[in-house]
């Protein structure tokens, strides 16, 4: 499913939502709750709907309790109804962009004969997976004796949760690269697994960060995320990260999710 597809499925879930919430809504008592807070106690009063025979703010009182929830639950369904109109909102921006996107790369290119000539495989993005793959990138060299488990594919990792991970991306035929390098206009990174979506041949980056709960390597944790994030790479867009300490490890069934989410 490309990311386009995924964003007009989610549109329509959030437009069932939409329906749903308004139903709710449509069937709850007339006027709006507003509460007034004073420390740690709340006064709840109803506001008129207008055109009403009662006008005005009223106190709800103890044997208003039945009539005081349903506005209550009335209150949160408009505020999640809000939500998702916002949500729906960004999305029909987003897709309105997108949709009528044209490639300043191919009007550059067309423009341009000898820059066309300039450009070399190696500052395009992949045509195909198999090109990508079959690149030869500069590797991680440190401690390389380290990399002592080896995935079904053949691939050498550092770690257990590494070799979780990279069994998921090959069990899902997720094409990717480990510890090559990632250069940024200020410094250079080795991230655990780059890796290429097969339908949109975007780069992701997932970084594994496996004893959080060890002061020094939390510190370089911190450092290397500050460091991805100052040279564009968002977390939840283009950057996965997943933590675990001692006693919470990275679990298959979570990885497992994490590349359904990204990639199926």
């Amino acid at each position: 499913m490309t990311l386009v597809e995924k964003m007009k499925a989610e549109k329509e879930n959030l437009l069932t939502q939409i329906a749903v919430l308004e139903m709710h809504i449509r069937k709850s008592p007339p006027g709006k709750l507003f509460i007034l807070k004073n420390g740690v106690r709340e006064r709840w009063y109803v506001d008129s709907p207008s055109g009403s025979s009662s006008k005005g703010r009223a106190y709800l009182r103890r044997k208003d309790n039945q009539f005081a929830e349903k506005l209550g639950k009335k209150a949160y369904w408009e505020a999640e109804l809000e939500d998702r109109k916002r949500k729906v909102a960004a999305i029909d921006r987003w897709l309105n962009e997108e949709l009528s996107f044209i490639s300043e790369t191919e009007n550059l290119l067309d423009r341009s004969a000898r820059i066309r000539k300039l450009i070399s495989k190696e500052d395009k993005l992949p045509d195909t997976i198999h090109d990508w793959l079959n690149r030869e990138h500069p590797v991680n060299s440190f401690h390389k004796e380290n990399l002592v488990i080896e995935t079904k594919m053949g691939m050498f990792v550092r770690s257990k949760s590494e070799h979780i991970i990279a069994s998921a991306l090959e069990r899902k035929k997720i094409p990717y690269k480990y510890e090559i390098l990632l250069e940024f206009s200020e410094g250079k990174a080795y991230p655990d697994f780059t890796i290429l979506h097969p339908q949109t041949k975007q780069f992701y980056y997932w970084e594994h960060f496996g004893m959080m709960d060890d002061d020094q390597y939390f510190s370089r944790a911190v450092s290397k995320l500050r460091q991805y994030i100052r040279s564009g790479l968002v977390p939840g867009v283009n950057l996965i990260v997943t933590f675990e300490t001692m006693d919470k490890p990275l679990s298959v069934q979570l990885v497992d999710a994490i590349v359904d989410y990204y990639f199926v």
